[in-house]
């Protein structure tokens, strides 16, 4: 378990459920193919030891499925806390063939 103080200032508890990376490319995706309950995800650009060894030549877009609205800049290695649901919901743009990023799916 692990305790994530959110944006609010409350301390929440979490696990672990899947963590990763995701190759995002030239398109929008979304960061599960399917139904992925979850309470928060973290999204970040890879880090030196990316297993695919994909290196962000720009930046990607993370949003829900009509809009892209936080900016993750290609060596933003700190990332992103989104609080959601559902990982299936959450998408990504990327705008360079093998751009990527990495990600943890807490419940």
């Amino acid at each position: 378990m692990s305790d994530i103080i959110h944006q609010d200032g409350v301390s929440r508890s979490y696990r672990i459920l899947d963590a990763g990376e995701k190759v995002v490319g030239n398109a929008t995706v979304a960061l599960q193919a399917s139904t992925y309950p979850c309470g928060l995800v973290w999204v970040g650009a890879p880090t030196p030891d990316h297993a695919k060894g994909a290196e962000n030549t720009g930046r990607i877009l993370i949003g829900d499925a009509s809009a892209q609205v936080q900016t993750l800049d290609t060596t933003d290695s700190g990332g992103r806390y989104i609080p959601i649901s559902d990982a299936a919901t959450l998408f990504l743009t990327g705008f360079n063939a093998g751009d990527a990023v990495e990600y943890i799916i807490w419940g």
